[in-house]
């Protein structure tokens, strides 16, 4: 039987249905909620899949594509199509399940079966296992493969709890994992039977249980936190049903028995006893009261009763101020902020529960004054904690969305397939996660044409969309490996938005302004100007000869004086492509590419290698597209556009690059256009 993935499926199905008339890529895209580059890198697959029945994917010249071959042909490849089972299982799915598998067991479980759990080879189910350790390291569990006895997981039962459940919460593709019902979470597996670690009636069940008790809190739970609580007790109940139980050590339990949280979880255990005729034991009561005491907050109820927290979130801020002489714009909001933080926070780190946070060295190295200036003052207020930098890094996102901004507000627009339920979910995890942003606004795929996506400093979806603008697809829950990219590209799309707001506004310098702002800001245009030209001295594309994306690479641009250290520039490289690979597969194409403080001066270039490289995810690079920037260049948005013109013409590179000097030429004119723009 021949696999294929779903969207090939998706698509063949179209084109089957229309068989006889030409079919656009657009019309698919449509129909598809995707973008049409989606839909026209799919096609190498799909015409991989026809030649094997054969049929042949015909393109016709300004009406699209159909299908060309015998009525037996189409048939074979109708039933195939009915015949396949919908397994289309993430990485990350795979990487739950067998999580889960190695949890569920009390004894070795052997590679084949594991294999066979997630529809994998043994090279794959490797592939899962490897990037697993690295997360069951940061929650101090190990794996363990022995030959001949199979693959096992050592550590605390408590641990892989909250590593399964974060996991579940956050890696999980959406729209096989959850939806959003009148403000609830509910579950719905696209394959029941691939996904046997939750049934939707105990998510549902669970929840009705859980609705009461949790009102009698006085904070409301996030969306994030509310769902990893459901994940928690569907899973907890799951393992008491086979007599397995976590084990908390007696000081902590003796630290939550006289909260109101141990009281909530006791009430829920009792009901939840009954329901599913399992005994929560102390253990399994203080677990969840753990849970809830660690959770993170929307808002809070019952804010006067928080007295001695509100003078703790206080004395941090004015020890803060004294330290670092920063003013804080609406420190009332800060105070909220801080106040729905921190108490969780003093509450994990009581706990002993690890919250796992991508961006703590982009935090650091953002804010290095706040960052030293916030961990000195929580030594001092609060003396008997130690605070990991992962915990103190929050805080530091708290304090800097308060600094001062010389700017308009950021008005982030979110968009998903029906503008509501997903988009929500999203919107407020940027809010938790990104304090900066000061607007969200929510849009479905069918309203976005109406929306004048010019007001907004960044776009970010949880569905592929087909506009020119630039955006970032994630999950709803934004989870954790998402992160660090989504703070990489607000990033970007804030410095674009300042260098246009700086373009547009160069004419207010008017006679109204006075001498000093008019040098100032002819002496930003030079600046700009100058970076633009060096720039376009160094833009080259040529055949070179480098071996790899790390240290080669270094060489070639010390060769070509935009660096200085090899060795300490060939390590970013090699980091920065294990973060988010190069590689732009399926095209035989890399774009290494880094604004650095290493960087000497701007460079862009298009090598065509002499001989192919072999990346880590086993593409064959031929040719590579080089982006490097100093740390404070303005020249984002040209590298952008300059990208941008590369994109269009990857479906046929290698012709493209056949006439090196008029691609040059191409991009020089991109640039030139860029600095008139600037004038």
């Amino acid at each position: 039987m021949v696999y294929m993935g779903m969207r090939e499926r998706q698509i063949l199905t179209i084109l089957l249905k229309n068989r006889g008339y030409p079919v656009n890529i657009f019309d698919i895209a449509q129909q598809l909620a995707v973008s049409s580059r989606t839909v026209h890198r799919e096609l190498k697959n799909v015409d991989t899949t026809l030649h094997s029945f054969q049929i042949t994917l015909k393109r016709i010249k300004n009406k699209g594509m159909l299908l060309e071959g015998n009525e037996a042909s189409f048939q074979k490849l109708i039933e195939s199509l009915n015949a396949l089972e919908v397994v289309d299982l993430t990485h990350e799915e795979q990487k739950v399940i067998v999580l889960y598998a190695l949890i569920q067991s009390n004894e070795p479980v052997k590679q084949i079966s594991l294999a066979s759990e997630i529809g994998a080879s043994r090279l794959q189910l490797s592939k899962v296992l490897d990037d697993l350790a690295v997360d069951l390291h940061q929650f101090h569990l190990k794996l363990i493969r022995k030959r001949g006895e199979g693959i096992s997981i050592i550590g605390s039962e408590m641990q892989k709890r909250t590593l399964l459940s974060q996991l579940m919460m956050e890696r999980l593709n959406s729209t096989s994992v959850y939806s959003v019902i009148e403000n609830h979470f509910v579950f719905q597996t696209l394959n029941q039977e691939r996904l046997p670690m939750v049934d939707m009636k105990d998510i549902f069940q669970v929840e009705r249980l859980l609705m009461d008790d949790l009102e009698q809190l006085p904070y409301t739970l996030t969306e994030s936190s509310y769902l990893a609580l459901i994940v928690h007790i569907v899973l907890s109940i799951e393992r008491m049903k086979h007599q397995q139980y976590v084990s908390v050590e007696a000081n902590i339990v003796a630290e939550v028995q006289d909260t109101l949280e141990f009281q909530i979880a006791s009430n829920i255990a009792e009901r939840l006893s009954q329901q599913y005729r399992v005994t929560f034991d102390q253990s399994e009561v203080t677990f969840m009261t753990i849970h809830l005491r660690g959770a993170k907050r929307r808002d809070d109820k019952n804010l006067p009763t928080q007295e001695a927290n509100s003078v703790l979130v206080n004395r941090l801020i004015d020890a803060v101020i004294a330290q670092t002489s920063y003013q804080f714009d609406a420190r009332s909001e800060l105070e909220e902020g801080l106040l729905l933080h921190l108490p969780p926070a003093i509450n994990r780190i009581r706990a002993n529960i690890k919250t796992h946070n991508p961006m703590t060295q982009r935090i650091r190295d953002s804010y290095p004054t706040l960052y030293t200036a916030i961990a000195q003052s929580l030594e001092r207020e609060l003396p008997d904690l130690i605070f990991p930098d992962y915990e103190i890094a929050f805080l530091v996102l708290h304090f800097g969305g308060a600094l001062p901004r010389n700017k308009q507000a950021v008005k982030i627009l979110v968009v998903c397939s029906s503008g509501i339920g997903t988009s929500r979910i999203l919107a407020n995890r940027l809010h938790e996660s990104f304090p900066m942003i000061d607007e969200i606004v929510q849009a479905s795929v069918s309203t976005l044409k109406a929306e004048d996506l010019t007001q907004y400093d960044a776009i970010i979806s949880t569905i592929e969309l087909d506009i020119s603008a630039p955006y970032l697809t994630v999950s709803p829950l934004l989870p954790e490996h998402e992160l660090t990219q989504t703070s990489t590209f607000l990033q970007e799309q804030l410095s674009n938005k300042r260098q246009q707001l700086f373009t547009q506004n160069k004419q207010q310098s008017t006679s109204h302004s006075n001498e000093p702002s008019q040098i100032d800001d002819v002496s930003q245009k030079f600046c700009l100007i100058n970076e633009c030209l060096t720039l376009c001295d160094n833009l080259t594309v040529s055949s070179v000869n480098y071996y790899d994306l790390g240290n080669s690479l270094a060489q070639y641009l010390s060769e070509q004086g935009v660096i200085e250290d090899v060795t300490r520039f060939g390590t970013l490289l090699i980091k920065q492509d294990h973060t988010q690979s190069f590689s732009l597969s399926p095209f035989p194409v890399a774009i290494p590419h880094l604004t650095n403080e290493h960087i000497i001066k701007p460079h862009f270039s298009i090598g065509i290698l002499q001989h192919p490289i072999t990346t880590r995810d086993q593409s064959e690079i031929r040719y590579v597209i080089c982006a490097m920037l100093p740390q404070n260049s303005q020249l984002k948005p040209l590298i952008s556009q300059l990208y941008s013109i590369v994109t269009e013409h990857l479906d046929a590179i290698a012709t493209w690059l056949e006439q090196p000097l008029d691609v040059e030429n191409t991009l020089k004119q991109q640039i030139l256009t860029f600095i008139k723009q600037i004038i």
